[in-house]
């Protein structure tokens, strides 16, 4: 029988994407048996990203400042605007290194049986950036 403390911690990492309950007891295993100054660094690490990960006010990317570096690159083709679904879309994309527009992130897809319609999305905005360019 494990600990209660490596049962919720077990249980909190079985909540993140792609990580089943066997994955996260391993972890959970793993990083109660690391040196702890290692498993303070990455709990630092995620709590700084969280405080300063934000969604950028123009096109919704992830960025840490506002407007993102994307949407202030005047290297980029202004003409061009890549339409996506969620913000963490535009990583593939910038990897293939293929695409030089800008981009807009919708925050989801119209999903009438899930209750998302769209207004539930950042069409209206999409609309507005398409009129100013």
């Amino acid at each position: 029988m494990l600990p209660a403390s490596i049962t919720a911690l077990t249980a909190a990492l079985s909540k993140l994407p792609g990580v089943g309950p066997r994955s996260a007891e391993r972890i959970a295993l793993h990083l109660v048996q690391t040196d702890a100054a290692i498993v303070k660094q990455l709990a630092e690490a995620i709590v700084y990203a969280r405080e300063h990960i934000q969604f950028c006010t123009t096109c919704g990317a992830l960025t840490e400042q506002s407007p993102c570096p994307i949407c202030v690159d005047s290297r980029r083709d202004a003409s061009l605007l890549c339409v996506v679904e969620r913000a963490v879309d535009i990583l593939s994309i910038e990897k293939s290194g293929t695409f030089r527009g800008k981009f807009h992130v919708l925050g989801g897809k119209i999903s009438p049986l899930d209750g998302v319609e769209p207004d539930d999305l950042k069409i209206g905005e999409l609309e507005q950036r398409l009129a100013g360019e």
